[in-house]
């Protein structure tokens, strides 16, 4: 079974998205803390992986950057406070599907997911 990994350093937040997507019949595993997503990421069944930008210790670029390097196949959706920069680090990257701002509208996120797991 394919899964989605949610990753945000408010665990609020982090588990609110992961309950939103179980609740779609997507498994889901979410962590508020980077280097444990980082080990979480490793699972096969984890196909897509649901981060935030700015979180302390390890941010969303660098998290996605080692996740895609250890796993090619494995793609993204970013959520994010700072949607709008045009200096956008994964503009134009294949494994970056989407990226959303801040109050995320989990409907559209579970959509983007379904479509990418199908």
């Amino acid at each position: 079974m394919s899964a989605v990994l949610v990753v945000d350093d408010d665990p609020y937040s982090a588990e609110e998205l992961a309950e939103a997507f179980e609740d779609a019949g997507i498994a889901a595993l979410w962590s508020s803390d980077p280097e444990e997503a980082l080990r979480r990421g490793a699972d096969p069944s984890v196909r897509l992986v649901i981060t935030d930008l700015r979180m302390p210790g390890i941010g969303g670029e660098q998290l996605i950057a080692r996740l895609h390097a250890e796993r090619p196949d494995l793609r993204f959706i970013i959520i994010t406070g700072h949607a709008g920069h045009a200096d956008d680090p994964f503009a134009g990257g294949r494994e970056i599907l989407a990226r959303f701002g801040k109050p995320v509208r989990s409907p559209a996120v579970v959509k983007l997911a379904l479509e990418a797991l199908a």
